[in-house]
């Protein structure tokens, strides 16, 4: 079992019982090093991706926590990743949003999907999609905020498939590592009532989880009757 220990910036490996075998990385800018680890994915053969935040760049290691190289995609990435994974060839399918600053709530950002090679430059650019919509309020102008339930696109990857859903439309689309489509899956997806209880079980776990949790502004956020 692999891990990421943020706290400590290491990748750390475990026996299948639990037993401490070894670590790798450790804070620094390094190669081999982490400003602060973010992801892992695993290869077969059990080579190990870990993916640092900001820029986003893998430490690639071997089982045995050798390090093998610093990958860094190109086109710079801010931030890490929107799911991705790495291909059986070494190539890594990635995600990243434009940041373009739309902030009415309305116009979605663009998710763009895209492929590197085993050296981080960029191989192929899959598809386009629209993204969340993002918005900023009065009591925190500082911060963006999303709408509840907002549909965002997805993409994993492993062995010879790579994995997309546009997260607006109940689709799955599968290419092989030649980026070619092989299969779309669709399903009948009837809308879904939102109701009063889901919207404070949503409201509750954003609040819990936004850097803004615990901020008092004076001001209640009503839900429907």
């Amino acid at each position: 079992m692999a891990v990421i220990d943020r706290r400590d910036q290491r990748g750390r490996i475990f026996s299948e019982a639990g037993e401490f075998l070894r670590s790798m990385g450790g804070r620094g800018e390094g190669p081999g090093e982490f400003r602060n680890p973010w992801f892992l994915w695993a290869l077969p053969g059990d080579t190990l991706w870990m993916g640092d935040y900001r820029p986003q760049r893998f430490n690639v290691f071997s089982p045995d926590g050798e390090f093998i190289r610093l990958v860094t995609p190109d086109p710079h990435y801010l931030n890490p990743s929107h799911g991705g994974g790495v291909l059986s060839n070494g190539v890594s399918i990635n995600q990243r949003d434009d940041y373009a600053d739309r902030d009415d709530f309305r116009t979605p950002r663009e998710y763009v999907i895209e492929a590197h090679g085993p050296d981080g430059t960029l191989a192929h650019t899959l598809t386009t999609l629209p993204g969340r919509r993002f918005g900023s309020v009065e009591s925190a102008p500082n911060f963006k905020f999303s709408p509840m339930f907002d549909g965002e696109p997805d993409v994993d990857a492993g062995g010879t498939t790579i994995a997309i859903t546009p997260g607006r439309d109940p689709e799955v689309r599968l290419l092989d590592e030649q980026f070619r489509v092989s299969r779309i899956i669709r399903w009948i997806d009837e809308d879904r009532e939102v109701t009063r209880a889901d919207l404070g079980t949503a409201l509750s776990e954003a609040t819990r989880d936004h850097p803004l949790a615990g901020l008092r502004t004076g001001r209640s956020i009503p839900l429907p009757s």
